[in-house]
């Protein structure tokens, strides 16, 4: 009979632990913030512009992951870029998209078609400012939804180079130099300044050209644009200066560092007349004036020989000072 009471009473005790355990998982589960959902369709973006062009087309919610070089300090997955793509992860985030600039039936994207069947792969180049226009419409229709296109109407800048047809050459990076060739979205956009993209004279069969320096020298730029860490812009700016000095001592360097000029995206021209305003000043100040603004003035050279007063036996000096001993 004890036996039968003890063993109740340990039923009872486990039972009260059971609920309390339960009850107290409960409240903790109210007060935590319902888990967000990514809405359908979601999207893997393959190029950190496209995924700054679906951010800026207010799409972002839909990103499941982006590319390993999209330089957002976001918090979602970097599972591809170019040359390769994680495809466990990508599996893990399931997408129902993929917008690239690869050709869709790269067998970069054969990993994909085998374990995703029903993700749609979906090419959208992104080479010239004509292309941005079209890859909003492209992702609007694929995704079933109407956005309000970013890029509008050309955009005119209210300062160019002003008919001047100076040689502008844009080149990324130091140690392998990689420069701007033509149709590029560069090009474009040293054509509305009204200026000329000598990186297109630069031989090389793809649009963006590996170059050596010899090759930069020889392209003989009035502007060169230099995309570069920060930190070693005054390093940059002195090496270019130093190979220059005999070529074309005028020469105008701007560095810059926004990520933004490897990106083609709908804010790009904004971007550009604001980083490039200084060089452009700089240059119509030179051509107006014959002077390089950022060189220090030389002193005038003197008329003549200076002026010593004439001296004679005939004509004494002058004494010292009435009332002195």
């Amino acid at each position: 009979m004890n036996s039968h009471r003890t063993t109740h009473t340990v039923l009872a005790i486990l039972l009260f632990l059971f609920l309390g355990i339960l009850g107290y998982l409960a409240i903790d589960f109210a007060k935590a913030p319902p888990a967000k959902l990514t809405p359908s369709p979601r999207i893997l973006a393959h190029t950190p512009a496209l995924a700054e062009i679906i951010r800026q087309l207010n799409l972002g919610d839909h990103l499941v992951a982006t590319s390993t070089h999209d330089p957002n300090p976001g918090t979602l997955p970097k599972l591809c870029d170019s040359q390769k793509i994680q495809i466990e992860a990508v599996l893990a985030v399931d997408p129902e998209i993929i917008f690239t600039q690869t050709d869709p039936a790269s067998p970069l994207f054969a990993p994909i078609r085998q374990h995703l069947p029903k993700c749609k792969i979906i090419q959208v180049p992104l080479f010239t400012l004509a292309d941005l226009e079209k890859a909003e419409f492209t992702i609007s229709v694929a995704m079933l939804k109407p956005v309000i296109p970013k890029t509008g109407p050309e955009h005119i800048f209210p300062l160019t180079l002003r008919g001047h047809e100076a040689r502008l050459l844009f080149c990324s990076g130091h140690e392998q130099l990689l420069v701007a060739g033509d149709p590029t979205y560069i090009g474009d956009l040293f054509r509305k300044l009204e200026g000329i993209n000598v990186g297109s004279d630069i031989p090389g069969k793809n649009r963006w050209r590996v170059a050596k320096v010899e090759t930069i020298l020889n392209a003989k730029p009035d502007i060169l644009v230099i995309h570069a860490p920060k930190t070693r812009h005054k390093t940059i700016q002195a090496f270019w200066r130093e190979r220059f000095k005999t070529i074309n001592p005028d020469l105008i360097i701007q560095t810059v560092s926004d990520p933004q000029w490897l990106l083609l995206t709908t804010t790009i021209d904004r971007m550009f007349f604001r980083e490039m305003r200084p060089a452009i000043n700089r240059y119509l100040i030179l051509k107006k004036t014959g002077r390089h603004p950022l060189r220090t003035p030389k002193p005038p050279k003197p008329l003549g020989p200076p002026y010593q007063p004439p001296t004679s036996p005939g004509i004494p000096t002058l004494g010292p000072k009435l009332g002195s001993s």
